[in-house]
């Protein structure tokens, strides 16, 4: 008699522990407004564990924008769509399968809000667009350039750009 013990051993296989790891996409929101998570105080590696790698990158440079106290792309809460959000917000979240988002609904005072997060469609959810009523989302905030920016594009550019960046000189 042969007893085979292999199976129950714990796997080894790449995939399946990714996917053990994988956090869904309505736990992955509910996180951020459990922690009351603020984008100025995100390091590198949580703005890569909530969000898409483009998405990512960008979140990452409009801090770095932020530290060096440059005019930058984001002058609001980005999970609440306000200047300065109440410490304690307990959204309700509707996941749509279909169109791969996570709606929060909550209210701030009166004021209700919506705000949707587009997730990825591939391996592990993560944030790949937050969008807000009002006809504007994250994506579309983050491709403006910054002054930061600016000053980059001035110095590939031999331009000098004056203390108000909407006066630029060439030389």
């Amino acid at each position: 008699m042969v007893i085979f013990l292999g199976a129950c051993q714990p796997t080894n296989d790449p995939i399946q522990n990714k996917s053990d790891r994988c956090e869904s996409a309505e736990d992955l929101v509910q996180q951020i407004y459990r922690d009351n998570l603020k984008l100025n105080t995100l390091n590198e590696a949580k703005v890569e564990h909530y969000f898409e790698s483009n998405m990512a990158q960008r979140l990452n440079d409009e801090i770095h924008c932020k530290k060096s106290q440059n005019l930058c792309n984001i002058d609001f809460d980005i999970f609440t769509d306000t200047q300065d959000p109440t410490t304690s917000i307990h959204p309700k979240l509707r996941f749509d399968e279909k169109a791969h988002t996570v709606q929060a609904d909550f209210k701030i005072g009166n004021e209700a809000k919506i705000i949707k997060y587009e997730m990825s469609e591939e391996g592990c959810p993560k944030i790949k667009n937050i969008i807000y009523t009002g006809d504007y989302d994250l994506d579309m905030l983050l491709s403006n350039p910054t002054e930061q920016d600016m000053h980059a594009a001035a110095d590939d550019d031999d331009i000098e750009i004056s203390n108000d960046a909407s006066m630029a000189t060439v030389e």
